[in-house]
């Protein structure tokens, strides 16, 4: 018995869910979780990697240019904002 197993389903039903979904891994982001402001990021444009998503614990991954992992539910993310491609996160 695993320390996240999740016995029920998770239909992981927020917006935020959805378009994580069909997200391509890499894709760069701005993650908003309730304030206006980006979820703190060292770098300036505040750009997160997307990395994964599990749509079976809803768990969501994300890098910054650092090499920091955030690791969120998705239902508590209020918005997201796709970066443009030319904005790159690992310099």
């Amino acid at each position: 018995m695993g320390l996240l197993k999740n016995d029920k389903k998770n239909d992981c039903s927020g917006c935020a869910c959805r378009v994580l979904k069909k997200l391509e891994p890499g894709t760069l982001v701005r993650v908003f979780n309730g304030s206006q402001d980006p979820l703190d990021s060292p770098d300036e444009s505040d750009a997160l990697q997307f990395l994964c998503f599990d749509p079976k614990t809803c768990i969501v991954k994300f890098r910054d240019s650092e090499n920091t992992i955030y690791v969120l539910c998705c239902e508590q993310i209020h918005a997201i904002s796709l970066v443009p491609e030319n904005n790159n996160v690992n310099g």
